[in-house]
């Protein structure tokens, strides 16, 4: 029913040095000639996390994880509120 429970903030909190360095390393795996930002995932940057994550299956399509990304480049302006 809601997005934010206090048991997940807890758990994101208590990973987000984390969380920031591996979301570092895949903000900025754009190749050469390609705008990249160091504050957001590319589509290609968010299904290569995924890839690497081996996320992607029968469950979870690469169509779920394209509206998973753009549900979430909507919500980025409050999230991980320090």
């Amino acid at each position: 029913k809601y997005l934010y429970l206090p048991e997940t903030d807890a758990v994101l909190r208590y990973h987000i040095e984390t969380l920031r360095n591996l979301f570092a390393v895949y903000a900025d795996s754009a190749s050469s000639g390609q705008l990249s930002s160091a504050t957001l995932l590319s589509f290609e940057e968010w299904v290569t996390l995924c890839n690497h994550l081996e996320i992607i299956d029968g469950d979870f399509t690469m169509r779920c994880a394209k509206a998973a990304q753009q549900n979430v480049c909507l919500c980025l302006p409050f999230a991980f509120h320090p």
